[in-house]
This record gives C-alpha cells, structure tokens and sequence, in this order.
C-alpha cells in the first residue's frame, strides 16, 4: 500500500498528545497535505517499521517535537536524520527547552519554539519545504494549540512530580528486602520463571556482587504488555557505555566501578526509553533472565526484586 505523507511529525510515545493537537492545527492550514503521525496512522497489514519507512520517504517534510521526555529518545534522532540531507528536517522544541539543551544533528538544524511566533515561522517553513507560491496568513487555530499544549504539559509535570515524590517513598536500594537470590557463571543463560504483577510505579531492583570490578554480567526481566506481546529488557554491566536495541529486547549497557553493582529503574520508565515506537504498556514480569562473564567463570551473585 502506497502512503502519501507530506508532513511526518515525530515523537515520543509520552508527547503523542501533542503531536495530535500540531497534526489538527496543521491539516486546518495546509489542507491539500496529509500529516502523518505514527502510532496514529498506522495503516492495516503493515509493520510498524516499514510504514514508518515509507512515509519518511514520501514527506517533505519532518517536524520533530522535543520535549524533556524525549530529548534523550534514539527514535527521534533516526526519524530527524532521515530528513537531514534533503534539509527536510525542523526540530520543534517546547517543555521549557532551549537551544543550548540540544545536540547534533538537532543543534544542526533550523529550530523553532512551540510559541505564536515561532509556529508562525514553522508555518512559513512547511511552506517553502512543500513548493507553496503563498505562506497561508490566517493561522485559524494557533491559539487553541497553544493553549492545549500548555494544558498537557502542566499536567504531566505534576504527574512526574507527584511520581518521584511517591518512587522518594520507596526505601533506599540497599536497604531493600530481597526476595529472590541466585548464583550463575558463564555466559550461558539461566531463566527463573518468576511472575510479578506490575503498574506505571513499580520498580525493579537488583544486586549484583561481582568477583572483579571488569567481570561482565547481564540481568533481563521480560514483561508482558497490555497488548500481550513479550519484550525483554536488559541490564548489562561493564562491557561499553551504550544500548543495544532489537524489535524485542532493550539492553543498556554501563560500565561500573565497583564490585557492587545497584539497579534501581521504575520499569514503566526503561521499558518507554527502549520502546519508544510502542504504543503500549508492560503489566507483568514473566521471566528473569542471568547472564555471568564469558571470560571469567566464577560465579556471580544475583539478587533482585519487584518494588
């Protein structure tokens, strides 16, 4: 199926709200273009991957939206670079961001602010980029987007407030009560089919005791989500500082300095980072997965539970 998509706005799963109220506000001003919004668009009999593919390509141009959830997400710099060579891309950037909070290739690019004049500046962008003889001048709807966009983000800052001052509740790593302690060595996996019921709060925690402060080491948990689809997220240990990302694991890893290692993630959150293109949520742990050193065999103490 072919996909016509002028306009290709990217964004964080948490921001889809605002990429809906920017999509509206467009397709009002441009109305022989079609804006693209993924996740919401998402056409039948299709993967994810290949319709986000196919209307990148077709798009002339990509509005990416930044917010201080999505700064930091691999997903919208690969969605803003397909754009950087034709000079298609527009970074949008709001949630009290400034230019100086950006990277290349976003610092790279022409920025524009989510405020009346800088969507009038998006609006004369979107113009030039789609061959328009006239930028239109009566910008019905800039108020409103204005407006709800405000709205949502004051609600979500007091919706992460109130969620650290509840995680704040949680007691301190270490003096957490273990619920499940294992030994394993090698590189070779071991499962323990464990299940744990789980919501937007909860919160993963694990020791891991090494025998050397270079020995590797990984700790999965796959989760099950609300759609009922697995996905493993990993936690590996001081092989690189980086991520490694498939369609079905999320694996980040960290070099540590320390014999002692602390892992301390409220899942909902490192599930988003690693999924961002999901539109969806884990609600179970099924599984938690070991994995010791491929070159130092001795064995490596694991102790982990659901907060």
């Amino acid at each position: 199926m072919d996909i016509k998509s002028n306009i290709f706005i990217s964004h964080g799963s948490k921001d889809e709200t605002l990429a809906v109220e920017l999509k509206t506000f467009l397709e009002n001003i441009f109305l022989d273009s079609t804006v693209y919004v993924s996740g919401r668009d998402l056409q039948g009999g299709q993967t994810w991957i290949e319709n986000i593919k196919l209307s990148l390509k077709s798009s002339k141009v990509i509005i990416s939206i930044i917010t201080k959830e999505s700064i930091n997400n691999n997903w919208i710099y690969f969605e803003t670079g397909a754009g950087f060579t034709d000079d298609k891309s527009i970074p949008l950037i709001t949630d009290g961001l400034k230019f100086s909070d950006l990277v290349p290739p976003l610092s790279l690019l022409q920025v524009r602010t989510l405020s009346k004049k800088g969507i009038e500046s998006l609006v004369s962008d979107i113009s030039n980029k789609l061959g328009l003889r006239r930028t239109p001048k009566m910008l019905t709807g800039i108020e409103n987007l204005l407006d709800e966009s405000e709205k949502f983000l004051k609600i979500r800052t007091k919706e992460i407030l109130a969620s650290k001052k509840e995680q704040s509740k949680v007691s301190e790593p270490k003096k957490v009560e273990i619920s499940s302690s294992n030994k394993h060595s090698g590189w070779r996996h071991k499962d323990i089919v464990e299940i744990y019921n789980i919501n937007k709060n909860s919160v993963f925690y694990a020791k891991i005791t090494l025998n050397d402060i270079k020995q590797t080491f990984v700790i999965y948990i796959r989760v099950l989500t609300v759609d009922n689809r697995k996905y493993w997220i990993g936690f590996a240990g001081n092989t690189k500082n980086s991520s490694n990302k498939t369609k079905i694991e999320y694996t980040r890893d960290q070099i540590y300095s320390s014999k002692e290692v602390i892992i301390h993630e409220n899942i909902n959150s490192i599930f988003n980072t690693g999924f961002p293109e999901l539109n969806t949520q884990p609600i179970q742990i099924v599984c938690i997965r070991l994995r010791g050193s491929d070159t130092d065999k001795r064995e490596i103490f694991f102790e982990y539970k659901v907060i």
